[in-house]
Order: C-alpha cells, then structure tokens, then sequence
C-alpha cells in the first residue's frame, strides 16, 4: 500500500490519494487501512483524490481486483462509512467510477467533483445529517 496517501487528521474526514499506478496488492493493502480506520471512527465521511490516477488505465483484472476488496469489506465499511466524494477531473475517468458503482451495487451517497473544496464542503454537509 506505498503508493496510497491517507491522511486521517482531520477526522471524519479521511482523505485518500490515489497514486498514479497501482497493483492488486495495493488494492488488499488498501481495504485492509479502511478496515482498520472504521475499527476506530463510528462516522467516516471518504474524500477520495483520484486527479493522479487514471481509471481509464487499469486493467480488467485490476478492477476485478477493486471490486472483490470492496465486497470483502463492505459490511465494515457499511457500518462508518456516511458519504464518500471522489475528485477527478476527467470526463472518461467518472465515467469508469459510475461504472464501478453500479458493479459494487448501492453502499452509502457518493458523488463526483471536479474540485477538492467542492468534494470537501460536501462531505462536511453530509456529516452534519
């Protein structure tokens, strides 16, 4: 998991960056720090930058990969997890995550943005529900 950048200090609010390439071990590595971070926070609101990454070039075993983390975790998830806004700039690429949602089935609000003071008012308005 070396690649991801997790900053938690400013909790609920867990910011996640994503690298610019990443493996299916980072994937494992990953969900298991999500786990662990929802062991210890009863609300998590997810800010997820992914202006480093581009969705568009994972492979399909990659997202496979994504997708059987998720669903190996989404129980524990479910349990803190109150939004979760994803920063990503290009068009193709949202559209690679909505396609990813609708594979992962319904979970929690989540929406995209094209900024990270949007992503992040957003998460704060969804945290004070």
């Amino acid at each position: 998991m070396r690649h991801f950048e997790i900053d938690d200090t400013a909790a609920p609010l867990i910011v996640v960056s994503y690298p610019d390439h990443v493996t299916v071990e980072d994937y494992h590595g990953l969900f298991e720090r999500y786990r662990a971070l929802c062991g210890v926070h009863a609300r998590i609101a997810w800010l997820v930058d992914f202006r480093r990454f581009n969705p568009l070039s994972g492979t399909a075993e990659l997202r496979k990969a994504a997708a059987a983390c998720f669903a190996a975790s989404k129980d524990v998830l479910l349990k803190s997890t109150v939004c979760e806004a994803r920063i990503v700039e290009n068009t193709a690429a949202r559209g690679v995550l909505i396609g990813f949602d609708w594979l992962t089935g319904t979970k929690w609000p989540t929406r995209n943005f094209g900024k990270r003071d949007s992503a992040e008012r957003w998460c704060h308005e969804q945290l004070l529900r």
